[in-house]
């Protein structure tokens, strides 16, 4: 476990196999009575053992286990199993910094976003729905989305709701693939594109993987254009956040709006390539290919102003930064816990596909 602060092949293992393990474990304690709550306390518990354990780190895992108490007692015991992911993978990554003896606000460059690029970041998170709402729809001719059908009737607990499907995903996967893996591989192009295959895979079902990869690049070329995690956070928060809004509340206007919004019938958020008889449409995959391509060439130019936006830097700071940014992490290559790690996820997103 001590190698994987030091090495992403090392890292991406334990990633993979905490991921599997925790689902299994996970699901079958939210069988037994008060199951999931024991889980959740070994969590917090194994946050204090691998903490300072000052008065701070005491009490961060006092309100942590409180809070995340609270909302697993409010939330179906499906969804309670979500949150427990989400912590075990935050637990890894702060494992890893403690190794590094560095904070993990500090290695993932967090940091305040300047207000003139909110407008770009709004524009930029309207684009990403619409390039993954046509990745999506063209996946969903070979696979089904169980995962939107999963979040459907919410609207009860939409608060924790938010909290569980929106918040922290948002939080730990830009940690794990645009913080810990992109910053721990030398060569940035390298960096993008295996982030993002590491993004897509760890989704393990292949609906979510195929918009996942390009998701994910796009996250990863927001850190590389603003060497801040707070930017991709804050709109993978926003597209997380949209999701979960139209499926707690379809009716609602805003929803309604968004989910209509089209163009030639194709509709730009709440994409389909099938007709109202449910037959494929040439023309809706016609027009679908057109926007798409149109929105990556926007999503292209917004971030470029993205980075544009960052001249109120002095110069000197931003070459000390952008020379930081290319001498940060070791050279990477592939190794066989590498390629035994993707060969799991694949395994895992096959039988989730025919055996489910």
């Amino acid at each position: 476990m001590n190698r994987a602060a030091f090495d992403i092949n090392a890292f991406w293992f334990c990633a993979v196999l905490l991921h599997i393990l925790g689902s299994i474990v996970f699901s079958v304690m939210g069988l037994l009575p008060l199951g999931t709550l024991f889980c959740l306390a070994a969590l917090w518990g194994t946050y204090i053992h691998l903490s300072d354990k000052k008065r701070q780190s005491m009490f961060i895992a006092l309100a942590g286990w409180l809070i995340s108490g609270g909302v697993i007692l409010t939330m179906p015991i499906s969804y309670g199993s979500s949150l427990l992911m989400n912590l075990l993978m935050l637990l890894l990554v702060y494992y890893v910094c403690r190794q590094r003896e560095v904070t993990l606000w500090k290695y993932c460059a967090f940091k305040k976003i300047p207000a003139v690029q909110g407008g770009i970041i709004l524009l930029l998170t309207f684009v990403f729905l619409v390039i993954a709402s046509y990745i999506n729809a063209v996946s969903m001719l070979f696979v089904e989305n169980r995962t939107a059908a999963s979040l459907q009737g919410t609207g009860d607990i939409f608060l924790q709701s938010v909290l569980v499907f929106a918040v922290l995903p948002a939080i730990t996967e830009e940690i794990l693939f645009r913080g810990y893996i992109f910053r721990g591989i030398a060569d940035k192009n390298v960096a993008v594109i295996i982030s993002a295959v590491m993004f897509a895979l760890l989704h393990m079902n292949f609906n979510q993987m195929s918009y996942a990869f390009i998701m994910g690049l796009l996250f990863a070329l927001l850190v590389r254009s603003t060497d801040n995690l707070s930017v991709p956070v804050l709109v993978h928060l926003l597209f997380n956040l949209y999701n979960v809004f139209t499926a707690a509340f379809p009716e609602n206007p805003a929803a309604v709006f968004f989910q209509t919004l089209n163009i030639g019938g194709y509709k730009l958020l709440g994409a389909s390539l099938t007709d109202s008889s449910g037959e494929y449409s040439f023309q809706l995959m016609g027009i679908g290919s057109v926007i798409v391509i149109l929105a990556l060439s926007a999503a292209a130019v917004l971030l470029w102003l993205l980075k544009k936006s960052n001249g109120n830097i002095a110069q000197s700071q931003r070459t000390t930064q952008e020379n930081s940014m290319q001498k940060e992490g070791i050279p990477w290559k592939p190794d066989r816990t590498f390629w035994g790690s993707c060969a799991a996820c694949l395994v895992i997103a096959v039988s989730y596909e025919f055996l489910l």
